[in-house]
């Protein structure tokens, strides 16, 4: 079993002022399934659609004309996150896929499920971490690539997230939600490619001192399932605005073995 949680404080250093590459969508269409059973015409017909695309990354679009507004549940094996449709009940985001069959489960306000699966085989040859919490953006999942120090070339987070592409040897990150509900940040490297740290931050901030924050930590392994791992972190005082709260052993240490 992986060891405790290492929980330290310090202050916050000057913003990083490194770069922040755009992720650039490399989308190739592979599969596309409609997930509902109400037909053409009806004025609530809800539509759930899904494209495999590049770098194991699923383009979801959900059309829901009656539930604007609404916030939806998005959930697979590792990875549930939440988004709020539109006024005219639309979504399309980027979603990382966490296993190579995935089956997407997007749930509705009022009791509706549609299920969609698809298939990317190339999750074999990627290793993905995912953390995962409830609310606003209270956390932050920092990877130090290859021995990389904190600020260095190889510290991916998210004002440094890399670029959306494993053809090489770096990892890129990912926001998942919109902070309606349930968000998360995933970090994705191609196998072989040496050993990555993982730590998790917490700002102390008046929204979040002297809260217990849930956390919970997926990690993709070997033969391309998920593991998971939950966290309580017990924040601060209040009296501690400005600082940061780091948990050094969150994940386990990945090797990135090549497969």
């Amino acid at each position: 079993p992986p060891p405790p949680p290492l929980i330290l404080t310090r202050r916050r250093p000057p913003r990083s002022t490194h770069h922040v590459c755009r992720r650039q969508r490399q989308m190739c269409i592979r599969d596309r399934e409609d997930a509902s059973a109400v037909p053409l015409g009806a004025p609530c017909r809800v539509e759930v659609d899904v494209v495999a695309g590049g770098a194991g990354v699923i383009w979801l679009e959900v059309s829901a004309p009656c539930s604007g507004g609404e916030v939806i549940t998005v959930a697979q094996d590792g990875l549930s996150v939440e988004w709020a449709l539109d006024r005219n009940g639309r979504l399309s985001a980027d979603l990382p896929a966490l296993t190579v069959a995935t089956v997407l489960q997007v749930q509705f306000a009022g009791g509706l499920s549609e299920t969609v699966a698809v298939t990317l085989p190339e999750i074999k040859d990627l290793t993905r971490v995912a953390l995962i919490w409830d609310g606003p953006k209270v956390l932050g999942l920092h990877a130090l690539e290859g021995g990389a120090g904190y600020g260095d070339a190889g510290h991916i987070h998210a004002e440094a997230p890399g670029r959306m592409d494993t053809s090489g040897t770096m990892g890129f990150l990912m926001q998942v939600g919109d902070g309606s509900g349930r968000m998360a940040e995933v970090y994705t490297r191609p196998a072989g490619q040496g050993p990555t740290r993982f730590l998790a931050e917490a700002d102390v901030s008046s929204e979040s001192c002297e809260r217990i924050i849930t956390a919970t930590a997926s990690q993709s392994d070997q033969f391309a399932g998920v593991m998971s791992r939950t966290l309580r972190l017990t924040m601060p005082s209040c009296d501690n605005l400005g600082d940061i709260v780091s948990v050094t052993t969150l994940f386990r240490n990945l090797r990135m073995a090549a497969r």
